[in-house]
C-alpha cells in the first residue's frame, strides 16, 4: 500500500509539472506486490544470512569508526557520529544552528554496540525438523499405532514442539500442553514417551484406544484451558494458524483475529489473558 496513492492524495508535482503519484516501480516488477516479494524473499535468502554479520559490523560493529571503518570505506562527516560535538558547548548562536541543521538534514549514525566482529550465523541443516532427534540406528523405523475413531470434526490449529513438552491449540481454542519425552522409551516399544495434557482426556473426540495407547488411564481429567476471546466470524478453521504464534521461551501465546480486534497474550500453563 506504501508503493500506490490508493486515497489519491495531492502530493503535489515535480519541478518539470509532472505530478507525483504511484512510486515507479522498476521494469522487473510487475507490481507493487511482486516488488515487495522478491525484496522479501531476497532479504530472507540464504545469501542475506549468511553475510548478515557483515552489515551488523559496519552499522554498528567495530567497523564503524576507527581504522577498521577507513579500510571498509564506511567512515562519514564528523557530525553524524554520536558524541563528537557537544551542542549545548556552542556559545555562536549562528554556529550552533548551522550545526544543528546540519546533525538533522545529514543524519546520525547509531550507537556503536560492539567493538569486535560479530560472529557469522550458523547455518540451518537442510534436513532440520523440529521433531526429529538424533537416534543411534541410521535406517528409519516403522512403529504400529492403533486406530481412532473422531465422533465429531476437530483440527489442530497450531502445534508447537519444544525440548521436553508440545504445546497445541484446537479450533475450539482449547491449549494443551503436552509431555514429550522423545529419548525415554514408551509403551508399546515405542522410542519415545508423550503424555496427552490431561486437560484434553475429558473430550469426547479423544477415544479409549489412544489413552491406552499413551498409557495415561486411571489419571484424573483437568479442567480444559480456553484461551483468549472468541475469533471473528471472518476466521475460519483453515486461517487461524495464521492467528497464533508461541514465542521461544513456551510461556505465552500470542493471537490476533478477535471480534473486538485486539492482540492478546495468554499464559500457556493456565489459558488465562495477562495482556490485551
Amino acid at each position: 500500500d506504501f508503493l500506490t496513492n490508493s486515497n489519491n492524495f495531492d502530493l503535489s508535482a515535480k519541478q518539470d509539472g509532472e505530478s507525483v503519484n504511484d512510486v515507479l516501480l522498476p521494469p522487473w516488477a510487475a507490481t507493487a506486490e511482486d516488488f515487495v516479494r522478491v525484496h522479501r524473499e531476497a532479504l530472507e535468502s540464504n545469501y542475506v544470512s549468511e553475510h548478515l554479520h557483515a552489515w551488523i559490523d559496519l552499522i554498528f560493529g567495530y567497523k564503524q569508526v576507527g581504522e577498521a571503518a577507513v579500510e571498509a570505506h564506511n567512515v562519514f562527516y564528523y557530525l553524524t557520529y554520536e558524541g563528537k560535538v557537544n551542542i549545548d558547548a556552542i556559545e555562536d548562536p549562528v554556529l550552533r544552528q548551522a550545526t544543528e541543521s546540519q546533525i538533522a538534514c545529514f543524519g546520525q549514525t547509531p550507537s556503536q554496540l560492539l567493538d569486535f566482529p560479530h560472529p557469522k550465523r550458523l547455518p540451518r541443516p537442510r534436513n532440520y525438523h523440529p521433531f526429529t532427534m538424533p537416534t543411534a540406528s541410521p535406517q528409519p523405523q516403522a512403529f504400529p499405532c492403533q486406530q481412532a475413531s473422531i465422533s465429531r470434526p476437530w483440527s489442530i490449529a497450531l502445534i508447537h514442539p519444544f525440548s521436553n513438552r508440545i504445546v497445541t491449540l484446537d479450533s475450539d481454542r482449547i491449549l494443551a500442553l503436552h509431555n514429550w519425552a522423545p529419548n525415554t522409551p514408551g509403551p508399546l516399544g515405542l522410542p519415545f514417551t508423550f503424555e496427552v495434557d490431561r486437560g484434553t482426556r475429558s473430550r469426547r473426540n479423544i477415544t479409549e484406544n489412544i489413552q491406552s495407547l499413551f498409557d495415561f488411564e486411571g489419571k484424573s481429567a483437568q479442567p480444559r484451558k480456553k484461551v483468549a476471546a472468541p475469533f471473528a466470524e471472518g476466521i475460519s478453521v483453515e486461517n487461524l494458524s495464521q492467528c497464533v504464534a508461541i514465542p521461544s521461551d513456551g510461556r505465552f501465546v500470542l493471537t490476533c483475529g478477535h471480534w473486538d480486534h485486539t492482540f492478546k497474550c495468554c499464559s500457556v500453563d493456565t489459558g488465562r489473558v495477562v495482556h490485551s
